[in-house]
C-alpha cells in the first residue's frame, strides 16, 4: 500500500470525535508528566526542552515546505510571528512554573481563563463589541477565579518544593495562581497575534516557525536562569520528551486536525474537559486531593466559559 492510499484510509476510518477524544486525553496528561519532570529539572528547563524537541522534529517540514510560503509575508507579518512566539514561549514558562507552586487543579483550570483575556484584549484593544452572553460569562468565569485564588490564599496544600510532611506557604500558593493567569493571558496575546498573520501560512508552517521562535526565548532563558544543573542524559528526561511528545506534537495536532472536520464552537467547548482530566490524573497519580473551594471554583470557571461559547449571534445591542 503507497504511502498517499493509507493516508487517504487514515482520513476515512479516523472518526474526528475519537480524534478529539485522544487530543484531550494528551493535552490532560502535560500538567502530570511536569510535575514528574519537575523532581529532577527545573520548570524553566522543561519549558525549553518542551519547545526546543518540538521544534526539531518540525524544523525538516520547515526548510522543505515553508520557505516559498514566508516570500509573501511582509515585515509586518514578520513582527506578529515573533510576537506569537514570544507569548506562546511566556505562556508555557509561567504555566509550567506555576505547577511547582500551586496544584494541578488550580493552575490546569486557571490557565485555562484563556477565552475570558481575548475577549477583553479584542474588546478593550480591537473595539469589537461582544455579545450579552459572553459578558455574562466572563463574570461568572472571573468570579470562579476569585474562588479559587481565594480558598487556596486560606489554605495549606503541599506542593512540588515541599519536603516530606511539609506544606508550602500560602504566598507561594498565591503567586503559583497568579502565574496560571498570567499564562493564560500570554496564551491570548499568541492566540490574537497569530490571528493577523494566520491567513497567509497554512497551520504546520506557522506552527514550525512559532515553535522556532519560543524555542529559542526558552533555550536562551534556560541558560541564563535555570536553578538546577541541567543534565540531559539522566533517564529522568524520558519525562521531559514525552511532555514534549505527548501533549505538545500529538495533543495540539490533533485539536487542529479536529478544527477542520467538527465546527470550532464544539472544539472550544471540548477543551474544557483538559481540567477535568488533568485533576483525574491528578488524584490518581499525585494524590492530590481538590479542596472544596477548588471544586467550585473551577465549576464556576468551566460555567463562565461555557456561557461565553454558546453560539448565538455575534453581536448584541
Amino acid at each position: 500500500m503507497s504511502i498517499k492510499n493509507f493516508r487517504e484510509k487514515l482520513k476515512i476510518h479516523l472518526n474526528p470525535f475519537f480524534g478529539l477524544a485522544i487530543a484531550i486525553g494528551a493535552v490532560s496528561s502535560a500538567s502530570i508528566l511536569i510535575r514528574f519532570a519537575q523532581r529532577d529539572f527545573s520548570s524553566i528547563f522543561i519549558a525549553a526542552a518542551r519547545m526546543g524537541i518540538a521544534s526539531l522534529i518540525l524544523l525538516p517540514y520547515l526548510i522543505k515546505h515553508s520557505r516559498s510560503a514566508f516570500w509573501t509575508l511582509v515585515k509586518r507579518d514578520f513582527l506578529y510571528l515573533g510576537a506569537a512566539g514570544i507569548f506562546l514561549a511566556l505562556h508555557f514558562a509561567s504555566w509550567i512554573q506555576s505547577l511547582e507552586m500551586t496544584n494541578v487543579i488550580s493552575s490546569v483550570v486557571l490557565v485555562t481563563t484563556t477565552p475570558i483575556w481575548v475577549s477583553l484584549i479584542t474588546y478593550f484593544v480591537f473595539h469589537e463589541r461582544l455579545n450579552k452572553l459572553i459578558y455574562i460569562g466572563l463574570i461568572v468565569a472571573m468570579a470562579g477565579v476569585v474562588v479559587i485564588s481565594s480558598g487556596d490564599g486560606l489554605s495549606f496544600i503541599s506542593c512540588t518544593g515541599a519536603l516530606p510532611g511539609e506544606s508550602c506557604f500560602s504566598r507561594s500558593i498565591l503567586v503559583g495562581n497568579l502565574l496560571a493567569v498570567t499564562g493564560a493571558i500570554c496564551a491570548a496575546g499568541y492566540i490574537l497575534c497569530g490571528k493577523m498573520v494566520r491567513q497567509k501560512l497554512d497551520n504546520l508552517s506557522y506552527i514550525s516557525f512559532v515553535y522556532l521562535i519560543a524555542s529559542i526565548v526558552l533555550i536562551a532563558a534556560a541558560l541564563a536562569f535555570s536553578s538546577k544543573k541541567i543534565e540531559i542524559f539522566k533517564p529522568e528526561i524520558g519525562w521531559v520528551i514525552l511532555v514534549a511528545i505527548l501533549p505538545q506534537l500529538i495533543g495540539h495536532s490533533m485539536i487542529n486536525w479536529a478544527l477542520g472536520h467538527l465546527p470550532a464552537s464544539y472544539v472550544s467547548l471540548s477543551l474544557l474537559g483538559e481540567p477535568v482530566g488533568s485533576a483525574l490524573l491528578a488524584v490518581v497519580f499525585l494524590r492530590e486531593q481538590p479542596s472544596f473551594m477548588q471544586f467550585i471554583g473551577a465549576i464556576v470557571i468551566m460555567l463562565g466559559l461555557l456561557i461565553a461559547s454558546h453560539p448565538v449571534g455575534k453581536k448584541s445591542g
